[in-house]
C-alpha cells in the first residue's frame, strides 16, 4: 500500500552496463535535491501482503560505492 509513502517519486534510470536499458521504479527516502546522473542502487521490494506485487525501488548510493 503506497498511501503511507505519498508523495512518492518515480525514477526512470538508465543502466549503461545494460546497453542503455531504462527501468522505472520508486525512490526510497527523500527525493529533495536528487540530480540527473546521481548514482543509485536498485532493489526489489517484495510484497508484504497477499495481492500485492513486488516493486522496483531505487535509493541513493552510499558514497563509498561510487
Amino acid at each position: 500500500d503506497l498511501r503511507d509513502a505519498m508523495p512518492f517519486t518515480n525514477l526512470l534510470v538508465e543502466l549503461p552496463q545494460a546497453g542503455g536499458a531504462r527501468l522505472l521504479g520508486l525512490l526510497e527516502g527523500d527525493g529533495a535535491g536528487i540530480a540527473i546522473g546521481e548514482p543509485l542502487e536498485g532493489f526489489i521490494k517484495p510484497p508484504v501482503a497477499e495481492g500485492e506485487m513486488a516493486t522496483l525501488r531505487w535509493r541513493r548510493a552510499k558514497a563509498a560505492s561510487w
